[in-house]
């Protein structure tokens, strides 16, 4: 990155950082690959006012690998054909650190494929869609990407979360609760009429409910269960995740 690019970077993650001081359910958050000597870290001191003490934010020096299992790690990638409809309290979640005015595609896809490390998305084009004629874009800074979580984490309803990140002038509008298929919503709490939200939702027992028939079921990534533990920003330039 450009020294325009990494202050702007820095900026962000200061801004992580005052979204998690203030939340009710703070995360856990590492900077991970932060070297001393690099223009990054100097510009995230010259920025942020008492940076080297931040509460709650761990540096270091060391990729995310060299700190967390492979096992552990979720790769956060817009490219994942996995949506993220959970968070696993188990699960570490990597936020790349990088701005970029060139947005690449399948960079952070790509990478994450050659670790063999599991990926996901925020579930964006799930729950929200593009008004007709707009030209709004899903592109997120690294401190969208975090509040987005942060809210989920707090309020359990991406319906709620992804407005943070995704707010009505970048052109995206949240999708009618009946266009989504029925697993997002006993996901989200939302139980469609006749449908018992205490079974598995097997058989129809209205005639409401036959509409939700037949609709294909989200595909998410699997074993993501209900809090999490970690994130982490990666800060080296091979870790593209997220440009600005």
């Amino acid at each position: 990155m450009t020294q325009k690019e990494a202050s702007r970077l820095a900026g962000q993650v200061g801004r992580v950082h005052g979204a998690n001081k203030l939340s009710e359910r703070p995360f856990h958050v590492y900077l991970t690959s932060l070297v001393r000597s690099s223009m990054l870290y100097q510009e995230c001191v010259r920025r942020n006012d008492g940076f080297l003490h931040y509460i709650g934010v761990e540096q270091t020096s060391k990729h995310f690998l060299e700190v967390f299992d492979k096992e552990d790690v979720v790769y956060l990638s817009p490219d994942s054909p996995n949506d993220l409809l959970e968070l696993d309290n188990k699960k570490v979640y990597v936020i790349g650190g990088l701005v970029d005015e060139t947005v690449q595609k399948n960079v952070t896809i790509t990478q994450a494929r050659e670790k063999s490390l599991q990926t996901a998305k925020l579930p964006i084009d799930l729950f929200m869609k593009r008004e007709p004629g707009s030209k709004g874009n899903k592109i997120l800074t690294v401190n969208q990407v975090f509040e987005i979580l942060l809210k989920f984490y707090v309020t359990r309803d991406w319906r709620v979360a992804l407005p943070v990140g995704l707010p009505e002038r970048k052109s995206f509008v949240l999708k009618p609760n009946d266009t989504l298929p029925p697993d997002v919503l006993k996901q989200q709490g939302v139980f469609p009429p006749g449908y018992d939200k205490d079974s598995d939702w097997g058989e129809d027992t209205s005639e409401d409910s036959k509409e939700y028939t037949g609709r294909d079921t989200a595909k998410h990534s699997p074993d993501i269960s209900e809090r999490l533990n970690s994130i982490s920003i990666s800060t080296t330039k091979d870790n593209d995740d997220i440009a600005s």
